[in-house]
């Protein structure tokens, strides 16, 4: 039986093996990310660093043709020249290096006229034992390629009297080498520390360590929003107001997980509410006001949501492919075409990707 909100029509018979594949009952729709989903967004902030030490790091922050990474302090504390490979390929040489006090970590900036993804910042202070985190970057072996480990679980925190250097997060997970100043992911895909720490346990095994992300206040984070302009006049205000619009996202955050989904709306409403009024192209409460409105099985106004996501964000992948779905709910098989087509342009391998756009890009690319 389609779902109650689905159009009757009479399915292309080509069709029905690929929409019913994903079960048609009720959408499985949550916040959090598909480890794959998280690896590319991952690879595409996470960058090289090389120098007279090697290590890894993340775009934080961009302000015209100027990018800023987090990264180790002990990655760039020696005296010399560095120089950030980004995800394309690209080597930038480093045109500033700040270091952070009272933790280990530094600010290294490097210009460009490309165009990069920014990490958007989450909230350290709400982690605890168990939560699941992921983690990328360059080992300084194995020819520098970029690794991916996802799936890994928070053990402990340190004692505030015993944290030294920043490192208070403990969790496991695979010791290489280079890979300090690799950024720390949770399941939504936003980042909550960075790792540069190892210790051996005996009679055997690791932990690893990160510094909360929390701990650094001197980045103008770019968060939920990007572009400004209009009645935003300076650098202050839009940072408050990005400040208020990534709180009332992380509100409905909270309360979707709890399956609060009116109280979750009303949050992102008043996040997209407060972008539009400040011209802010802000994709993420767009786009989870898109996803709460499926859960109140309203998707024709989810739809609306997508498409203003979009606007903010039109290279998107995981938007395109959520709008696309809903179509495919709906019955709009070819503007579902539409999506999907347009996510395998963004991503034209969609192997490892969340399954059900995987299977639906692949059918539908090539029609």
């Amino acid at each position: 039986m389609l779902h109650k909100w689905t159009n009757p029509l009479t399915f292309n018979a080509a069709l029905i093996g690929a929409i019913a594949t994903i079960t048609m009952v009720q959408p499985q729709i949550v916040l959090s990310l598909t480890p794959e989903e998280i690896n590319q967004q991952v690879k595409g902030f996470t960058v090289k660093i090389d120098g007279v030490e090697k290590g890894s790091g993340v775009i934080v922050a961009q302000s015209g043709n100027q990018y800023t990474v987090l990264t180790n302090w002990h990655v760039v504390d020696s005296d010399g020249n560095y120089t950030i490979e980004t995800s394309d390929g690209i080597t930038y040489q480093s045109s500033k290096i700040e270091q952070i006090q009272g933790v280990d970590l530094a600010l290294i900036y490097f210009n460009s006229s490309q165009s990069y993804p920014v990490a958007r910042k989450g909230n350290s202070d709400k982690l605890i034992e168990g939560d699941t985190i992921h983690y990328g970057g360059y080992p300084a072996s194995q020819g520098r390629v970029y690794r991916f480990f996802g799936s890994q679980s928070i053990t402990g925190f340190v004692e505030k009297a015993d944290v030294k250097n920043g490192y208070e997060i403990i969790f496991n997970g695979t010791a290489i080498g280079g890979m300090s100043g690799s950024p720390l992911i949770d399941d939504n895909g936003n980042l909550i520390g960075i790792y540069g720490k190892t210790e051996v346990n005996f009679p055997g095994g690791f932990s690893l360590y990160g510094i909360p992300i929390n701990k650094v206040t001197n980045v103008a984070w770019n968060q939920v929003c990007s572009n400004v302009n209009g009645q935003v006049v300076n650098k202050n205000e839009k940072q408050a107001l990005v400040f208020q619009i990534s709180e009332l996202v992380n509100k409905g955050d909270q309360q979707f997980r709890q399956s609060q989904y009116p109280a979750a709306l009303n949050q992102y409403r008043k996040a997209t509410e407060i972008a539009q009024k400040n011209n802010l192209d802000c994709h993420d409460p767009w786009y989870y006001q898109g996803i709460t409105l499926l859960k109140l099985k309203q998707p024709n106004e989810a739809i609306a949501s997508f498409d203003n996501a979009l606007k903010s964000d039109p290279n998107n992948y995981t938007t395109w492919c959520k709008k696309g779905n809903v179509l495919a709910y709906l019955g709009e098989l070819e503007e579902a075409k539409k999506s999907y087509r347009q996510a395998t342009i963004i991503i034209p391998n969609a192997s490892g990707r969340s399954k059900d756009c995987k299977i639906l890009s692949e059918r539908f690319s090539g029609n």
